[in-house]
Formats: structure tokens, C-alpha cells, sequence
């Protein structure tokens, strides 16, 4: 079974599903509310394989709840991974932590997490007078400093 939310947009969780009919993995794509989903995670009922989306805010910390071996909602454990991991958040020196993120990113190459799935481009939709909105990196909408004028 391949668990998700009622809250996904399931046409990517479909494709997946139908990539590994394709080499023989039969998965059934199970439903759930997002609190029930949830619960389920946090229980450790959830199946083998489930479909959950993460902000794009590894740094520093939430990375390791689902990528390290001490993660509180992990399924994963690579213990370089996880020495990587600590080590990059525990350090302010930016050249030594992009160091350990290389690091940690290759041994994941080769011992993957997930199947990790990205947004190329998002889109945002203003009305006229919106004042100082900027896209942001972390694909989350940061409303500070923006302004609606009549």
C-alpha cells in the first residue's frame, strides 16, 4: 500500500504507483484525512510506503526529522548520513556545512531516503495593489512587509 492524504493532488502519487507496476511492485494508493495520515505517522501504523510533501527548509534542523537515524518521525537510518547531518548543524562555518550537506547528499545518492520529487516553478496570482510581496526560495508565502492598498 502506498499511503497519502486527501489533501495531495494525486496524479503524481498515481504516475509513481504505475512506475512501479511497471517493475513488478503492485501498491495500492490508500487515502487518508490529513489528521488520520498524521496520526498514522506519528503511531508508526503507516505503510511501508507513503506520499507526504516537506517545505524546502532543511536548515538546520528539520532535515534530521526525517533523515537521521535520531529523527523523531524518521524511517530512515544511515549513521554517515546522520553524522553528516549533526555535523552541518552544528556548525555556524557556511563553507563546513555545505561540506557535510555534500557529503550527507551523496551517501543519500546511494542509499536514498525517498523518491525525492521537486517543484520547478511556482506560481503566484497578485491583485492589483499588492505592495513588496517576493517569491521565496523556500516556496512558502512570506506575507511580512506586503501591503494592500485600495
Amino acid at each position: 500500500a502506498l499511503d497519502t492524504t486527501t489533501a495531495e493532488k494525486n496524479d503524481v502519487i498515481e504516475a509513481v504507483a504505475g512506475y512501479l507496476a511497471e517493475v513488478g511492485v503492485a501498491v495500492e494508493i490508500q487515502e487518508y484525512e490529513l489528521g488520520q495520515f498524521n496520526q498514522r505517522w506519528m503511531d508508526r501504523a503507516q505503510s511501508m510506503l507513503w506520499a507526504a510533501r516537506w517545505g524546502n527548509t532543511p536548515d538546520p534542523q528539520s532535515i534530521e526529522l526525517f533523515a537521521s537515524c535520531n529523527g523523531w518521525i524518521t524511517r530512515y537510518c544511515n549513521e554517515g548520513v546522520t553524522m553528516h547531518l549533526e555535523a552541518a548543524r552544528d556548525t555556524l562555518d557556511q563553507d563546513e556545512r555545505a561540506e557535510h550537506y555534500a557529503a550527507a547528499s551523496a551517501l543519500m545518492n546511494q542509499d536514498p531516503l525517498a523518491l525525492y520529487l521537486n517543484t520547478a516553478a511556482q506560481i503566484y496570482g497578485l491583485r492589483g495593489g499588492v505592495e513588496n510581496f517576493q517569491p521565496s526560495p523556500l516556496l512558502a508565502i512570506i506575507v511580512s512587509g506586503v501591503s494592500v492598498s485600495e
